[in-house]
């Protein structure tokens, strides 16, 4: 488990994980292209995206809380950078029958482990539970729990707000008070930025 970004490869993982792109100060990073011309708005800032955190072998819930089981959560990959919260979905909760049968043959750790993540890259979004969520249109953040923390987080969406819960299989979210403040400095940081645009 990976609770920060490794310095010596966080340029690697950035460019295997997210395809690094320009956006405009306060835009959605799906349309870097799009930003209004310096005649139309004056000064424009861009800016690269990059990796501030991430989190391998994750599980996700709908919903503010942890859930008593994984059968509705989705394994994958929890990346927070200087414009967007984006959870890579493996598509699947991580009990596969493989597992089952090595528990059932005397290797009862083999089913509280979970598969890998590292693999997964942006197109992961698209899976099952996956997440694309603009820093700008989170609502909250925060740690919950006191054994077993997990990370919390709402967002508005066309429907309405929304929340996430993110938590390893079997203990608690490490460094969770370090996620809420990197995210809130960056969010803070996004809106500075797009103030003096």
């Amino acid at each position: 488990m990976t609770a920060t970004p490794n310095p010596a490869n966080l340029a690697a993982s950035l460019r295997s994980l997210l395809a690094p792109i320009r956006v405009c100060a306060g835009q959605r990073p799906e349309s870097p292209n799009r930003c209004p011309s310096s005649a139309e708005a004056g000064r424009v800032q861009y800016m690269d995206e990059s990796v501030i955190r991430e989190y391998d072998q994750l599980f996700k819930w709908d919903g503010r809380k942890r859930k008593q089981t994984v059968f509705g959560a989705k394994l994958g990959r929890l990346v927070v950078t200087n414009v967007r919260v984006v959870f890579l979905s493996s598509g699947s909760n991580d009990l596969t029958l493989g597992k089952f049968v090595a528990g059932g043959l005397g290797s009862p750790l083999a089913v509280l482990r979970s598969s890998s993540t590292s693999n997964l890259d942006e197109s992961a979004i698209a899976k099952s539970g996956g997440v694309d969520i603009p820093l700008n249109a989170l609502t909250i953040v925060e740690v919950k729990g006191k054994f077993f923390k997990t990370l919390m987080i709402g967002f508005s969406t066309g429907d309405g707000e929304k929340f996430a819960t993110f938590a390893p299989k079997n203990g608690p979210f490490m460094g969770g008070e370090l996620w809420v403040d990197a995210i809130h400095t960056a969010k803070a940081d996004l809106a500075g930025m797009k103030d003096r645009s």
